[in-house]
This record gives structure tokens, C-alpha cells and sequence, in this order.
């Protein structure tokens, strides 16, 4: 519901990171950064439900990717 309330495709799923993938870590981190808003409306609306992410692990991700 909440990728729907920011306005994202409601399609778009989270890639896991998985040990015998090499680039499976990239691609989580590009989906986590496609779906920030959705994970920032998620946490304003029920803060103890999800671990937040900072702003610094925003930027860290972003320059990763």
C-alpha cells in the first residue's frame, strides 16, 4: 500500500540479497533507492514497525549505486 500512496508501480518487488549472486547486493540496494519514499512513508506511519534507515546509509547507498 504504501509504494501505492507515493505514487510508485504497484509491480515492483525487493530483491533479496543472496550469497551466490554476484551483483544480488547492487540490485537491492537500486530497489531499496527506487522504493525510499515508499520505506520513509512506512516508517511515518508506524515507526516501530520498521527498522529507519539514516539519511548517512541513504547517501551511502546512493553513491554505491
Amino acid at each position: 500500500d504504501c509504494i501505492r500512496t507515493v505514487g510508485l508501480i504497484g509491480t515492483k518487488k525487493l530483491t533479496y540479497d543472496v550469497q551466490t549472486r554476484w551483483n544480488s547486493t547492487y540490485v537491492m540496494l537500486r530497489d531499496a533507492l527506487f522504493c525510499k519514499d515508499a520505506f520513509q512513508h512506512l516508517a511515518s506511519v508506524d515507526p516501530n514497525d520498521i527498522n529507519l534507515t539514516s539519511d548517512d546509509e541513504w547517501s551511502y547507498a546512493t553513491t554505491l549505486c
